[in-house]
């Protein structure tokens, strides 16, 4: 490995050797220094990613290094740094919190990896870190209904993977070649076969598994609910963004031509999702199954800037996973700093915290795309590209049914501020207050001047 590799990776070799030095200072030293450990690890693989963006080359051969990849990694990391504030209160009494780090940590330089993986076997090995991460961080609570939803999640996404493989080895059967950019050459100078659909589909059903598109959406209420409050908010965002990162990486790039033979194909993906996604989050009073229903919704109005398959619809893609990520961590960050899941216990909430009632609300009005934050801009953008397209209809529906979320938002907002106050009582600690404040001010900043975060996804999706 030469020393340009060596830089190109070193914010992975980074969480890589904090993950490991963080268990050797857990096992002969201090006992409670793992989340710090590990938010400065964080912290410094951020600091060098930011330094990437203007580069684009190869790491090794098998990594692609690019404004795309840097600005996905960026906002991986990001959410790392979030999660990892969070888990500081919520695994508090935890002793296994060496454990609990390595693992997170693995599971991002996952998704890093799946961002800039331009071969075969490198992006399913990245894609199972992920997946086997996630199975043990979903049950770290050993309780009967964290252990159940570990199970599901092992049952479903283990069948997704064995559908992704065998999709894989296909393709390579067929093109005789483990690059991705190599592959699809090959498969565009040959006249399109029944092997060829089907190992598309199959290569598509692992990548919509991860991304929540229905039908491949069953998993999702019931894996949420059950999964420490943390790990819930990491798989509602940085899952899903490798799920859509892995879509794009294969569409835009060696297989572009897909959406050219099968608009209705996804279309109908988009509508599905848009619609069972919103109606089935209507019914709900566990706040975790609202936002899980929420993040299926959500993937529906991401897939229709894959359905437009422009510029500005791949750009979209990229703000709106930024905007939806933030805007989920706001939600996620006050249901984990209050350890309450039923709505009706954030009764009069305001009266005890205004400030977790203050970005629970501009959380949940973004996730509904309402001006002036950022949740419009994405959502903005998403429609504008579907009407570029004159994909009309699917703009309308997208419309419709974020209208139709403002009631099940507001049902929550409506017990914050006009329920009766109850007698819980609980302590949010300073850093989370400065996190919290944080997370308001960029849901409003980049509300109010989307083109700051715009500029950026524009230039990394101009690199694909």
């Amino acid at each position: 490995m030469n020393l340009a590799n060596l830089v190109y990776l070193s914010p992975e070799f980074i969480l890589i050797g904090t993950a490991f030095f963080l268990l050797f200072v857990d096992l002969f030293f201090a006992k409670n220094l793992s989340i710090d450990l590990a938010i400065l690890g964080t912290v410094a693989s951020l600091a060098i990613e930011t330094t990437l963006f203007g580069i684009k080359d190869q790491a090794c051969g098998v990594f692609i290094i690019d404004p795309f990849s840097v600005f996905i990694k960026v906002v991986f990391l990001s959410l790392l740094l979030v999660i990892l504030f969070l888990s500081k209160g919520y695994f508090q009494k935890t002793k296994a919190k060496a454990e609990y780090c390595f693992i997170l940590l693995l599971s991002t330089v996952g998704m890093m990896g799946v961002s800039s993986a331009c071969e075969m076997i490198t992006f399913y090995i990245c894609l199972e870190l992920i997946s086997i991460s996630s199975y043990i961080l979903v049950s770290f609570l050993k309780d009967k209904r964290s252990i159940e939803a570990g199970i599901k999640y092992l049952l479903f996404s283990a069948l997704s993977s064995a559908l992704f493989l065998y999709g894989m080895s296909l393709l390579y059967g067929m093109s005789g070649t483990t690059n991705f950019a190599e592959a699809g050459r090959i498969l565009l100078d040959q006249n399109t076969n029944k092997i060829q659909v089907l190992t598309i589909i199959l290569i598509l059903s692992g990548f919509l598994f991860k991304a929540d598109i229905v039908p491949f959406h069953m998993w999702v209420p019931d894996v949420y609910e059950g999964a420490p409050t943390p790990i819930t908010g990491w798989l509602a965002t940085g899952s899903k963004i490798a799920g859509f990162v892995a879509i794009m990486r294969f569409l835009i790039g060696p297989l572009g031509y897909l959406l050219f033979t099968w608009p209705k194909f996804f279309f109908i993906l988009s509508c599905a999702t848009i619609i069972v996604g919103n109606l089935a989050a209507i019914g709900q009073k566990n706040i975790k199954r609202l936002l899980a229903y929420s993040s299926i919704s959500h993937a529906g109005y991401i897939m229709i800037g894959l359905c437009a398959y422009s510029a500005l619809g791949a750009t979209s893609i990229l703000f709106y996973l930024a905007a939806y990520s933030l805007a989920t961590l706001g939600a996620f960050a006050c249901v984990c700093l209050t350890n309450m899941e039923q709505i009706e216990d954030y009764n009069g909430l305001y009266k005890k915290e205004p400030l977790l009632a203050v970005v629970m609300l501009l959380s949940l009005a973004s996730l509904a795309g309402l001006p002036p934050f950022i949740g419009f801009a994405g959502k903005f953008f998403i429609f504008s590209a579907a009407l570029e397209k004159e994909l009309l209809s699917l703009a309308i529906i997208g419309v419709l049914f974020s209208v139709v979320s403002v009631y099940y938002y507001f049902s929550v907002i409506k017990a914050i501020y006009f329920g009766q106050a109850n007698e819980r009582e609980f302590s949010i600690p300073f850093y989370a207050r400065i996190l919290l404040s944080i997370i308001a001010i960029f849901l409003i900043l980049l509300g109010v001047l989307p083109d700051l975060l715009m500029d950026k996804a524009q230039i990394a999706i101009s690199s694909l």
